[in-house]
């Protein structure tokens, strides 16, 4: 038998190769971007862009609202075709056909389409970790069928993508709105109820995430210090990645387990948990707080909490119970009566426990919780009111108010492994979770972002300048509007002035105001101390709305509240002056907010009062004022106010280095 030659058998498997790639390349189902779907909303008012796949060389036919347009599929299967644009109409069908397959997508309403993106306020939800002001309410009234929901699922990739991850459209309602992002929804629904016309949302944020993810290459390509972990963004896959993912859960669960060897609280028998054990030797705290409030700023460990509860009669029903303890950081096991609840590893989840009825009885029941911190601010906190054990059949039984507490474990010496933040690297979520809408034309953008950047505060004033333009070039237009929220208060209020990396935050954000078609949303006065995540998510809504209806909707509606705008010095005292000024009034009995400073840069907080529409700022032991700054706080005690009762943004009329310039 004479073989074939070793090159002719190589040349016959490389051309097997060959076909079998033609033949797949020229089996590829007709296929659109998951942005068109049952439910969608197209941008009134622009030409109308539809795009997808199919075979190289085959013909696409497109009908929609009564016109139709074909296309031939580029050598890679892309293929495009543009309608006019048109005003507001629907609901349409879109049919989009080859000679081997067809498509139909229907309830397509032609009007207005934001996209609604950001880190973790914008990214929380009406209900499960973010249960906003009224939840349960505002779901069970979210009968909005004309306002369109379409939630980008969080993905990552090192180069720009084509699609983005998503379940699609729906319509809004009690069974869509829950998970769906609250600042979208309350923008929207303000937006839908104002102009009565329908609102499609996309949503696609982040929790946690830096600006720069947020941004493609291109714009990030000069900025030298982000030169490395852009090359090291690029080099990486979903394998590595999820490798990196790994290693840190096996680390974590690791850590953990250690944790719990070590607890005093577990050396006899969960001894903490059990009902005899003995807590009168421990200290008192009222809960709920955080354990940062009452002494314990720098501690990360384990902090032991128990409250005995009477429970006077049990019902006869034998219901399960409930045992809701709002929000802990971080980690807690529960027990009651020495028996485990329940556990979670989540931070600053929301702690509810089903409790069997068999394991109460009248008289004295013991509740136990630990509560592991292993970063930052620790304890069971949130709303008085969400502190209870309950039962269908009796009473809720408050839980707010004195609990014990003990120590039981310091990880000082061992720390937490550092949780591997890949969703922060610059352009991963620009490539997976932007790129891919550009295409799609938009009425603009709300953004809800900067937390992340604290610390790059004075690098942040170019980073966000740039994201805008970014933004604004991918989707090809200059001046598309881009309305973001001015971060909230946070953290403690701090009694004397002094730097401060959030006011230098806000004033990075306030810059981007000499940007055409950008709007703030000034929230200085809706957070809160002790939750970066403030619940009233619905006045966060309704002040991006007003900016959008007074510049895109032709509404005289006052949008924006003081903005400073100079100043002079008039016989020891300074005198500022604002834009959206009309009715300047303090939202109390005096102003409050301001601080004063001679040449020396030493501010005093400052008498303030309203004097011809202006501010009047002085201190009667500085007889040469220099400057003035007002809200220069993490969490300041500010109330200047105009007749709309919109807040005046924090601000400073000096420009000297902040405590971010030296960290950029």
């Amino acid at each position: 038998m004479i073989l074939p030659p070793k090159d002719f058998c190589k040349k016959l498997v490389l051309f097997a190769i060959v076909l079998l790639l033609i033949s797949c390349s020229q089996n590829r189902d007709l296929q659109l971007p998951k942005l068109f779907g049952d439910h969608m909303v197209l941008q009134r008012d622009k030409p109308i862009k539809i795009w997808g796949w199919a075979n190289p060389g085959e013909t696409v036919s497109v009908e929609f609202a009564e016109q139709q347009q074909t296309a031939n599929a580029s050598p890679d299967g892309e293929w495009a075709v543009e309608f006019p644009a048109t005003s507001s109409g629907g609901p349409f069908a879109l049919d989009v056909s080859t000679a081997r397959q067809s498509l139909r997508f229907e309830d397509i309403l032609i009007s207005e389409v934001w996209v609604c993106s950001g880190q973790s306020n914008m990214n929380m939800p009406l209900a499960s970790w973010g249960r906003i002001d009224h939840f349960e309410r505002e779901i069970r009234e979210a009968n909005y069928p004309e306002i369109r929901l379409f939630t980008v699922e969080k993905a990552m990739a090192a180069i720009p993508q084509s699609d983005v991850q998503s379940d699609g459209w729906s319509r809004c309602s009690p069974e869509t709105i829950a998970e769906f992002s609250a600042v979208a929804y309350f923008f929207g629904r303000n937006i839908f109820l104002e102009t009565n016309v329908p609102v499609g949302l996309i949503h696609s944020s982040w929790g946690g995430t830096n600006v720069e993810a947020w941004m493609s290459e291109s714009a990030l390509s000069d900025v030298a210090n982000l030169r490395d972990a852009i090359a090291d963004a690029k080099k990486s896959t979903v394998q590595s990645d999820e490798k990196i993912l790994q290693t840190y859960k096996n680390d974590l669960k690791n850590w953990y387990e250690n944790t719990l060897e070590k607890d005093a609280g577990f050396q006899n028998d969960t001894a903490f948990a059990q009902p005899e054990f003995d807590d009168s030797g421990w200290k008192s705290i009222k809960l709920p707080t955080l354990w940062d409030r009452v002494g314990y700023e720098s501690f990360d460990g384990v902090i032991w909490f128990r409250k005995t509860v009477t429970i006077s009669k049990l019902p006869e029903n034998g219901d399960d119970w409930v045992l809701n303890l709002d929000t802990i950081d971080d980690f807690d096991i529960t027990f009651v009566n020495g028996k485990k609840a329940g556990e979670h590893l989540k931070r600053n989840h929301p702690t509810r426990y089903i409790v069997p009825a068999n394991w109460l009885h009248s008289g004295e029941n013991t509740i136990a919780v630990r509560v592991l911190d292993v970063g930052s601010r620790g304890g069971i906190w949130g709303a008085a009111d969400q502190l209870y054990l309950a039962s269908p059949a009796i009473d809720t039984i408050p839980l707010a108010g004195d609990w014990r507490f003990e120590i039981a474990l310091d990880n000082g010496e061992s720390p937490a492994p550092k949780r591997p933040y890949l969703h922060k690297r610059p352009t991963v979520l620009f490539n997976a979770m932007v790129s891919p809408l550009t295409k799609f034309p938009v009425r603009g953008v709300i953004w809800y972002q900067g937390e992340s950047n604290i610390s790059q505060a004075f690098s942040y004033r170019e980073l966000f300048r740039r994201c805008i333009t970014d933004w604004r070039e991918k989707w090809d237009e200059p001046t598309l509007p881009f309305y973001f929220v001015q971060i909230a208060n946070f953290y403690q209020p701090d009694p004397q002035p002094f730097e401060s990396k959030w006011a230098e935050l806000r004033e990075a954000q306030q810059m981007e105001l000499d940007l055409p078609n950008t709007g703030m949303a000034v929230t200085i006065d809706i957070g809160n101390p002790d939750d970066i995540h403030p619940k009233n998510k619905q006045e966060v809504g309704r002040r991006l709305a007003l900016i959008a209806l007074n510049k895109n909707y032709q509404q005289s509606v006052p949008y924006s509240g003081p903005l400073y705008r100079g100043n002079s010095v008039e016989n020891g005292a300074i005198f500022i002056e604002f834009d959206f000024a009309d009715g300047l009034r303090a939202n109390g009995d005096s102003l409050t907010g301001f601080a004063i400073s001679g040449s020396d840069k030493n501010f005093k907080g400052a008498k303030a009062a309203i004097a011809d529409n202006r501010v009047k700022v002085w201190h009667p032991a500085i007889a040469e004022p220099v400057a003035v700054r007002y809200g220069w706080a993490s969490d300041p005690d500010c109330n200047l106010i105009n007749n709309s009762n919109l807040p005046a943004s924090p601000f400073r009329t000096d420009d000297w280095d902040g405590i971010t310039k030296k960290q950029n």
